[in-house]
């Protein structure tokens, strides 16, 4: 085997691992919605973006919403995009759903699960589950999913980031 093709091998071995590893969205059950929700953040200077997007059961999207927020921290933007996403949810009466992020400490702590959060973003998880314990039993829970399985949110929060967008709807 000439070095060519070993490069060629070894590079298909490390995509076929690389996309092994991406995890598909995936709808919620009949009669629900799921918000999905990213921040996006370069450095404590710069604007932080978000984006989510309400899904119905069929995948259909339902509404998007991007914006930006000032965070000095990553694990902040997620924090500050979990309550937007909270005020949006009240403001806009969704009606069962979830909410799918993919920041793992976040949505750990958010689910009452040991996690290592600094203690301004759980105050900020609080209140973010204040708002949401007030749309009674339509709000579901908190689910975690990798980036990879929501690249919509992804794309909104860079682009937020980066052309500093205000709310939408």
């Amino acid at each position: 085997m000439n070095v060519s093709t070993a490069l060629q091998m070894n590079f298909v071995c490390n995509l076929k691992i690389m996309t092994s590893n991406l995890q598909k969205w995936e709808a919620p059950v009949l009669h629900q919605l799921k918000l999905n929700i990213d921040a996006s953040w370069l450095n404590a200077t710069s604007i932080s973006g978000y984006g989510m997007i309400l899904r119905s059961d069929s995948g259909e999207a339902i509404t998007t919403r991007a914006g930006k927020v000032k965070a000095t921290c990553p694990e902040e933007a997620e924090a500050l995009t979990l309550l937007e996403a909270a005020s949006w949810a009240k403001e806009m009466d969704f009606q069962s759903f979830w909410i799918e992020g993919d920041c793992h400490r976040i949505m750990d702590f958010a689910n009452i699960k040991p996690s290592s959060i600094h203690w301004r973003n759980q105050a900020i998880i609080f209140e973010a589950k204040k708002l949401l314990e007030s749309c009674g039993s339509n709000f579901l829970g908190f689910t975690f999913k990798h980036r990879s399985s929501n690249k919509v949110t992804d794309v909104l929060a860079k682009k937020a980031r980066n052309e500093g967008y205000l709310k939408q709807q």
